[in-house]
């Protein structure tokens, strides 16, 4: 087995608990245009095997658009076309089990305890504890205000149980203690400076340190501050092709045991690699089209152990 690094990232799927988990054995991306979830070992793109059973059925995907996994190596997908969640045991889809949202999932997490956590495109964000959907929560109504959202997308749970969310057309963090909104704290704004963001926020992630790393999609770069309050705000990333540059970054995987970020350049149909925030290391994979080793209009990863 190839292996692409050691992971410690906290809790089921980079969420919370601060567990050593085992060494990354495959990266998988939710390359929605292509209707699949693609998998390979190594940043050369060996053992690229996928997932891509397109339709509305079951045992079927159409518009993967978030990815997670849990602590027992399961997949979870935000089978954004279809309004469901999609949960697979492995990249073969063994073991496919949906549940049904009523509206386009965007982000999701998986929690230590497995509780799964999205956000939906009617301006909520949801938890249930299993794929039945047990003791299933929303919490949200459309707008700018208190306790509202427009067009969340990412979603983040840290150690503490509090939960993040990128309040893409806000321009906005939001962090809520629980599911019934309590501690609603906001950062940012629209625009292209310091403490703004672009309409449409992808990921939160803990990065090195246990600082916040957003994927400010619009604005062509990742952001990393030191907590809600925007302390140490620093920036990685322009628009371009080349080397330390994106078009429009997507999904963003922190392995802390390699200090290295992954990154889905969702515009120039790449994974990219780097060791720091100046992209010291910067390795690259992928190109755009619909085989071996191409991407079409990717927005996700996360690491199968």
């Amino acid at each position: 087995m190839l292996v692409l690094g050691a992971a410690t990232l906290s809790g089921g799927c980079g969420g919370a608990g601060g567990t050593t988990l085992a060494l990354i054995s495959m990266l998988l991306v939710a390359d929605y245009g292509n209707n699949r979830v693609a998998g390979f070992t190594d940043m050369a793109g060996s053992g690229w095997v996928a997932y891509d059973d397109v339709g509305g059925g079951a045992g079927q995907i159409s518009g993967p658009y978030k990815i997670a996994v849990d602590s027992q190596g399961r997949i979870y997908i935000s089978d954004y076309n279809n309004s469901r969640i999609v949960r697979i045991d492995d990249i073969t889809g063994a073991g496919w089990v949906s549940f049904s949202v009523g509206s386009a999932p965007r982000g999701i997490f998986v929690d230590g305890d497995g509780r799964i956590y999205f956000a939906l495109e009617n301006h909520t964000v949801n938890r249930m504890d299993d794929m039945t959907g047990t003791n299933l929560v929303t919490f949200g109504t459309s707008g700018s205000g208190v306790g509202e959202f427009s067009t969340p997308t990412a979603i983040y749970v840290d150690s503490q149980d509090r939960i993040y969310v990128g309040d893409s057309s806000n321009s906005r963090i939001v962090r809520i203690s629980d599911m019934g909104g309590a501690g609603w704290t906001t950062f940012g704004s629209n625009g292209t400076g310091v403490g703004e963001f672009g309409s449409n926020i992808e990921k939160i992630v803990r990065g090195e340190g246990g600082n916040l790393v957003i994927s400010d999609y619009d604005n062509d770069r990742l952001v990393r501050i030191n907590d809600i309050s925007g302390a140490g705000w620093t920036t990685f990333g322009s628009f371009g092709a080349g080397d330390l540059q994106f078009d429009n970054p997507s999904g963003v995987l922190y392995d802390p045991r390699m200090d290295q970020y992954y990154v889905v350049d969702n515009g120039n149909d790449r994974v990219v690699r780097f060791d720091d925030f100046v992209g010291t290391g910067w390795t690259a994979f992928g190109a755009s089209g619909s085989g071996v080793g191409q991407f079409g209009d990717a927005y996700d990863l996360a690491a199968l152990r």
